[in-house]
This record gives C-alpha cells, structure tokens and sequence, in this order.
C-alpha cells in the first residue's frame, strides 16, 4: 500500500503541470467577464480577444516533438522544471500585462507548456506505475487537468483580474518543489546505462528503499530485480529497433 500511495504521489506532482493547463484553459472565461466590466487597467479589442484566446492553441503545436528529444536526452524531471519554468513566465507576463502584446505572449508560452505536459506527463506515468495500477494511474491526468479549470472558474469571480493571475502563478513555484521531491524515470536511467540509479528509483516507487549500505548487504529485492529485468529488456529491444 505504501509502494501504491508513492507512486500516486509521484504521478500527482509530476501531473501537477496538468493543473496549470486546466487553469489556463478555465482562465479565458473569468477573464473575458472581467475584461469587459472594466476590472483591468486596459481594453482590448473583440479581435485582440480572439487572438489572446486562440494563440494557446498555436503554442501547443510547436512543443511537443522538441519535448520528445528533450525527455530522452535530458531526462524527465529536467523536463518537468523545463515546463515548470515556461508556465511561471507565462502567468508572470499576465500579471504585468498591460494590453495585448504581453498577453498574446503569456498565451503562447502557456500552449508549450500545455504540448510538454501532456507529452512528458503520460510518459512518466506510464514508466513508474506497476502494471496492476497504471491504468488507474493514468486518471490522475484528466482528474488534474479539469480541476484547474475548475479552479479558476470557481475562485474567478470571487478576486480581482490581478488576484487571479497572482493566484495562478504560485502553481508553478509548487510544481517545481514537488518535483524536487520524486524519483527520476527507472526507464530513462536504464536508456542512458545507470542500473544503479534505476534500481533505487524502482525502490522508492516500490517503497522497498532500506538504504545505501543495507542494500549492498542484504542483496536486492527480487521483485524490484524481476520488474527491473523486464523493463531493461524492454529498453534493450527499443534501443535495437531504433538502430536497425
């Protein structure tokens, strides 16, 4: 049980950068009302509106392959502070927006970090969840990307423009704390040839750590060790089919 609440947890604090999508994604429709009943301190134009609104979009076609080469060469929590950074820049910049240059750039920012998210988060569930709950797992992904957009409709009308956007850029400053505190992908330790490393990942999400020292004198968990063979094979055989 505990094995099963760290790899939850794990899931949830790298997905938390799905709830800084949902969030951007509720965002337009408090922010529209507020816009029009004069909360902030400039106005836009319906056209200016329309760009702010669908540029999110236009962000989210350019990142995911980038983001691809990205997790494999740098890894996935390299890849999570990546996406944690593009986010804190894209709320800050709607923060001291002051008319819709800045907007349309904190829009754009926030469709890269939306194709990161949903290109490293998936992976990463997948890779440290046991078989048995992966598919379980994976619902932390639409369970956290529509409570950001819940989020920000329910707390949207209660703030003002400039509270909501503060609000929302503390998200990220969590993120990145969180992620400080979860294993790197057992599957991309083995890619790049650390066994070691990968070993006490799989340990940590299995919740079968004993320490440096104890380990090396008590011998390695054969379900860790079993669950580590498979996997290598695995990476094994996509390293092969990739070279030939």
């Amino acid at each position: 049980m505990a094995g099963l609440f760290r790899q939850v947890f794990a899931g949830m604090a790298g997905g938390l950068c799905l709830l800084i999508v949902g969030c951007w994604l509720g965002w337009p429709s408090p922010w529209l009302r507020k816009l029009k009943q004069g909360e902030a301190n400039f106005n836009l134009t319906k056209e200016e509106r329309s760009w702010v609104v669908a540029l999110m979009d236009f962000g989210n076609v350019l990142s995911p392959i980038p983001t691809g080469y990205m997790m494999d060469a740098c890894g996935r929590k390299p890849t999570f502070f990546a996406t944690a950074v593009v986010f804190q820049v894209s709320w800050l910049l709607a923060v001291y927006a002051n008319g819709p240059l800045l907007l349309y750039m904190a829009r754009l920012l926030a469709g890269i970090g939306k194709g990161m998210g949903f290109t490293v988060v998936p992976m990463y569930l997948a890779e440290i969840a046991e078989v048995k709950v992966r598919g379980a797992l994976s619902a932390i992904f639409t369970f956290l990307l529509f409570s950001g957009t819940l989020f920000e409709l329910v707390i949207g009308p209660y703030v003002s423009y400039n509270t909501l956007n503060v609000i929302s850029s503390t998200i990220p400053v969590l993120f990145c704390v969180l992620v400080v505190l979860i294993p790197e992908s057992p599957y991309y330790l083995l890619m790049k040839h650390k066994r070691q490393a990968a070993y006490q990942s799989f340990c940590w999400l299995r919740n079968h750590y004993r320490g440096k020292q104890e380990t090396q004198s008590v011998g390695p968990d054969a379900a860790i060790e079993n669950e580590l063979e498979k996997m290598d094979a695995q990476v094994q055989k996509v390293i092969y089919d990739w070279l030939i």
